[in-house]
C-alpha cells in the first residue's frame, strides 16, 4: 500500500485528465453526435487567458530565479513561456486564416525550441545576457506578432 500522499494525488491527478476527457467525449458523441461547438469568441478567450497565464507563470520564474539556488531550469523556462504567452496572445487576436494557424504553430515551435535549451549551458541564467535574453525574447515575440497581424500576406 502506499503511503505517501503525494503519489495518491499524482495517480488521482493522472486518472482524472485522462478518464474526463475520454468520458466528456463518449457523452458528447453518443448523444449529440451532429454537434460541433466552434464559437471564435470562447476559443479567443481560452487561448487569451493561456496566453496571459503563460506570461504571468513567466514572470514569476523570473523573479524566483534569484532566490532559489536549484532554480537552473527556471531561466529556460520563462524564456520559452514568454515567446509561447506572447505569441499566443496574437493568435487568439486574429481570425482563422493563415495568420492564425502560423501564430499558433510558431508558438509552439518557439516553446518547445526554449524548453529544449534545459540541456544547455546552465551558468547562462546568472549573467547579464540572460536578462537582454528575456527582453529580446518579449520584444522579438511581439514584433513577430504584429507583423503577423498587419502583414499576413507576407507569412
Amino acid at each position: 500500500m502506499l503511503r505517501n500522499p503525494t503519489i495518491w494525488w499524482a495517480m488521482l491527478g493522472v486518472t482524472l485528465s485522462l478518464v474526463m476527457p475520454a468520458v466528456g467525449s463518449f457523452v458528447v458523441l453518443k448523444f449529440y453526435p451532429d454537434t460541433r461547438f466552434a464559437s471564435l469568441p470562447v476559443h479567443s478567450l481560452i487561448e487569451s487567458a493561456g496566453g496571459l497565464m503563460a506570461v504571468a507563470i513567466a514572470g514569476i520564474l523570473i523573479v524566483e530565479r534569484k532566490h532559489k539556488s536549484d532554480a537552473a531550469y527556471y531561466f529556460s523556462m520563462a524564456c520559452a513561456l514568454i515567446a509561447m504567452g506572447i505569441l499566443d496572445i496574437f493568435h487568439a487576436a486574429v481570425l482563422p486564416g493563415n495568420s492564425f494557424v502560423w501564430l499558433h504553430s510558431t508558438a509552439t515551435l518557439a516553446g518547445g525550441l526554449f524548453f529544449a535549451t534545459v540541456w544547455f549551458n546552465r551558468s547562462l541564467p546568472e549573467s547579464r545576457l540572460a536578462q537582454a535574453a528575456i527582453w529580446f525574447i518579449l520584444f522579438g515575440s511581439c514584433l513577430l506578432g504584429l507583423h503577423a497581424c498587419l502583414r499576413p500576406d507576407q507569412l
